[in-house]
């Protein structure tokens, strides 16, 4: 009886232990990457990791024009709307040149201008942690290779958590999104398949095009957000 005593007194020991350690410190939810997830993130530059200041882009547009006795072409609307097209569309390059030859002296200072960056702030941290889960990071984006190269080197910390980039180049003929082929381009760049990507960007034109291809997508609203529906997805 005596033993039989000890036996349980043991028992009850043993679980009075476990159940407080559990208590103490709960089991963590592991939120690393698992074949039932996407392993890879791609991420889309402009909306989602920086945004564009307009008024310093006017502003410094401005300036260049007033320099070389340009201020005429500040005048016309249509030429401010090619500014515009200008930062969504790289082949307006060859139409802007085409259509006023006097920016020839200044097309690269311009074209930094229109595609300035300011980064939002909340992104490089949810961008690592996504790093520190195990994700593979790559940038997609409609972004051109020389504008990308600057960032790189003005945001070398930032950049240092991608695992590729997946940007416009004159060498396919500047293919962006939604082209399919932009798609197309980043699966076979990456050596994947479109279900094991989570697809993130700001322009919803774009994530319907991805969403037909079978990848995974957030449409980007705010950091916030973007949490919310990782978290979301991670815990399914």
């Amino acid at each position: 009886m005596i033993k039989n005593l000890c036996t349980r007194s043991s028992l009850l020991l043993v679980y009075f232990i476990t159940t407080y350690s559990v208590i103490v410190n709960p089991i963590q939810t592991s939120r690393h990457a698992t074949s039932d997830h996407p392993t890879i993130i791609a991420f889309d530059l402009h909306g989602v990791i920086f945004d564009v200041n307009y008024t310093e882009v006017i502003k410094k547009t401005a300036a260049i024009f007033a320099h070389w006795n340009g201020l005429l072409l500040l005048l016309n609307p249509d030429f401010w709307l090619d500014l515009v097209l200008l930062a969504c569309n790289l082949r307006q390059f060859e139409f802007l040149l085409q259509r006023y030859p006097t920016l020839q002296k200044n097309i690269e200072n311009l074209s930094d201008i229109i595609q300035g960056h300011e980064l939002i702030p909340e992104m490089p941290a949810i961008i690592h942690q996504l790093k520190s889960d195990g994700y593979k990071l790559y940038l997609f984006s409609n972004i051109a290779e020389k504008h990308v190269d600057k960032l790189q080197k003005q945001f070398p910390e930032l950049f240092a958590d991608f695992d590729g980039l997946v940007v416009a180049s004159p060498k396919d003929g500047w293919i962006q999104k939604p082209n399919k082929k932009a798609y197309e381009k980043f699966l076979t760049s990456v050596h994947t398949q479109p279900e094991n990507v989570l697809f993130i960007d700001d322009q919803l034109n774009n994530i319907k095009a991805a969403q037909q291809l079978g990848f995974k997508t957030i449409h980007f609203i705010s950091p916030k957000q973007l949490i919310n529906e990782l978290q979301s997805l991670q815990s399914n």
